[in-house]
């Protein structure tokens, strides 16, 4: 019998695949579909069963968050009961349908599609009269719907998750109110009497090991770019041998340590930056001669954060600890100018088990960091979308301008730029239009490091 606890581990490992669906190959798709179509007709002891759960078993799905998470805990589902439970459901009193027939392959070979009763689908799973296994509940926020076969053997489109559509309690997307930016707020300068306050939010997940620009993965180009730019931003300010405290930094990892895990790698000044980097990077730059010619030059760049592409995205968590953050330092430093995050991802957020619930956490969290003021006005979030598309996005004013529901989801969390940047943009080359994100979608390495530099510390202008 399938037990209470196990059928909520049923609905996360379904609808985790669910939301994956498109990373799937055809093969992985029909299997898939037979099998939670045999799981809703409460026919465990179908002998076909095996024959799905070795095509999974077998699967070599370049997606890391299927491969190690999503297919594995459905796999040790089927396992764990299909067969076993032959017993106790393989003559159920109630639903009174005959399970669907299985058609065996072909002449030509390959796995057969899973056809539906012709009567109009699987009805939504009951357990038999005696009770033997629970009935299965959908959760509470609206998450597993019943599930209906496809006529043709692909897993239909499953309801979206992401919380535009969704109505409950926490603030849905399409309902996001960003506060408008008073007149004369941030303009405030970094200095050395109010120093600024960055925070970079790093995407440490599994998937950021996909191949990116510059012959680097995404998480080996993030760390090329926020290594520059804190080296940058240590350069413009020293004063002899001294560093000018203008600016106090904090790195946010997450998903580097596995799972949902979200680490503060590092808080500290600039200057503790510039004198305690993790390591010296030493390489080869080839640079003119002056005569037309080149020659080739050591070059050491202090390496202040590593790439790491490991677990979840828990997105929502490291948001709610950079609003933690800023709250106290905002306690402390009221007079300051307004703190700046910058969160670089490839995707949407996910914690392993609800797609929906992970994306709420994050809305709510980046409207609870917006909502925040101190005396320059609200703190500012942008982000930065390392994505897979060939279609570029910089300071974007619409989402119908973005490629794919990433960078629409992230552009959704970005507050708009405040007028006292517009100038700033123009001197990094960044085309500024009045309604204008502080976001960033697939840019080629050069305007990526500029929008980075210019996100960080709204250009020069800001710095005395």
């Amino acid at each position: 019998m399938v037990t209470s606890s196990d059928l909520q581990k049923w609905q996360k490992a379904i609808q985790d695949m669910q939301t994956a669906q498109k990373h799937l190959s055809n093969e992985e798709l029909t299997a898939f579909n037979a099998l939670v179509g045999l799981y809703n007709a409460g026919n465990f002891g179908a002998s076909e069963s095996a024959n799905y759960i070795q095509v999974l078993k077998n699967s070599n799905n370049k997606n890391r968050l299927l491969q190690k998470v999503s297919i594995p805990n459905f796999v040790a589902l089927c396992e764990q009961y299909f067969k076993s439970q032959a017993p106790a459901v393989s003559q159920p009193q109630t639903p009174s349908f005959a399970s669907p027939a299985f058609q065996p392959p072909t002449a030509g070979g390959g796995m057969p599609s899973f056809q539906p009763p012709t009567s109009g689908g699987i009805p939504a799973f009951q357990p038999p009269t005696g009770g033997t296994i629970p009935t299965f509940q959908p959760p509470v926020g609206g998450g597993m719907q019943s599930f209906q076969p496809p006529t043709g053997g692909i897993m239909p489109t499953p309801p979206p998750t992401n919380p535009v559509s969704t109505p409950p309690n926490a603030n849905p997307i399409s309902n996001l109110q960003i506060p408008k930016h008073k007149a004369g707020s941030h303009t405030k300068q970094w200095s050395s009497a109010t120093p600024g306050y960055l925070i970079f939010l790093v995407d440490q997940s599994g998937s950021m090991e996909e191949p990116y620009q510059e012959n680097k993965n995404k998480a080996e180009f993030t760390a090329l770019v926020i290594n520059r730019t804190i080296n940058e931003l240590i350069n413009i300010n020293m004063d002899g041998d001294t560093v000018k405290e203008r600016v106090f930094i904090t790195l946010i990892g997450y998903g580097g340590k596995g799972g949902n895990s979200v680490d503060e790698l590092k808080s500290a000044t600039l200057g503790e930056f510039a004198n305690n980097p993790l390591r010296i990077e030493k390489r080869k730059q080839k640079i003119s001669d002056g005569n037309g010619g080149l020659i080739e030059i050591d070059v050491h760049n202090p390496i202040f954060i590593e790439p790491v592409a490991n677990g979840c995205t828990p997105m929502g968590k490291a948001l709610d600890l950079a609003k933690r953050k800023i709250e106290n330092w905002m306690r402390k430093h009221p007079d300051n100018p307004a703190p700046v995050i910058i969160n670089i991802s490839d995707g949407l957020p996910y914690d392993g088990y609800n797609a929906q619930k992970s994306e709420q956490e994050a809305v709510n969290a980046a409207i609870e960091i917006m909502w925040l003021t101190c005396d320059d006005g609200n703190p500012l979030l942008f982000n930065a979308h390392i994505g897979g598309s060939n279609q570029k996005c910089i300071c974007s004013a619409s989402e119908n301008e973005l490629p794919d529901d990433q960078a629409k989801f992230l552009f959704t969390i970005s507050s708009k730029i405040p007028a006292s940047y517009k100038d700033a943009a123009k001197k990094q080359e960044l085309t500024i239009q009045p309604d204008s994100k502080g976001f960033v979608s697939n840019a080629d390495p050069e305007t990526f490091i500029k929008f980075i530099n210019f996100g960080s510390s709204g250009g020069k202008d800001r710095v005395s």
